[in-house]
């Protein structure tokens, strides 16, 4: 009986095992702890002023100090084979915090993500593009299709590193 009670009592342990850890796994772009960092860095670097459009703002929930007129932003853009790839990053407050914002358009949609610090997804947004007005809407960071979009995303730029680093600094 008692080994019977032990056998089930490990079973359990296992399929909670197995179910926390399918919920709880780390992504693969978490790998790089300061990446982000380091696409802040190459941003500020290399790219040229940016505002976000207060639609953006919204959607991302991103904090009022890197909205506005007054933000510190610099943007990097790329264009490939129809896809525009945009990454911003801002600093705010008198701590100087820095926030990056990823963004990968076409014709027709696109998502932008805030980067957490940590490499993770802190929000999304999709973009519905159309004639008459762009839609702005909100995505829970679990939804699978932007994590997948992300981690695609971050790995692009991951990849794009060392290319970046060799581009001449931007003028102010």
């Amino acid at each position: 009986m008692m080994a019977s009670r032990r056998r089930l009592l490990g079973l359990a342990v296992l399929l909670i095992g197995w179910f926390a850890a399918d919920r709880l796994a780390v992504p693969a772009w978490a790998d790089d702890a300061g990446l982000v960092a380091k696409l802040a860095a190459l941003s500020a670097a290399k790219g040229s002023g940016r505002e976000f459009f207060p639609e953006i703002c919204a959607a991302l929930r991103l904090p009022a100090a890197i909205c506005g007129k007054t933000a510190s932003c610099r943007e990097v853009n790329e264009r490939e084979a129809g896809t525009a790839r945009s990454l911003t990053g801002c600093r705010a407050g008198s701590d100087g915090q820095v926030y990056v914002v990823i963004g990968v358009y076409d014709r027709t949609s696109g998502y932008s993500f805030w980067a957490a610090p940590d490499g993770s997804m802190r929000s999304a947004m999709r973009l519905e593009i159309a004639p008459s007005a762009n839609r702005y809407i909100p995505v829970e960071p679990r939804d699978q299709a932007a994590q997948a979009r992300y981690s695609e995303e971050i790995a692009y730029w991951r990849g794009r590193q060392d290319a970046l680093a060799k581009k001449p600094d931007a003028t102010r």
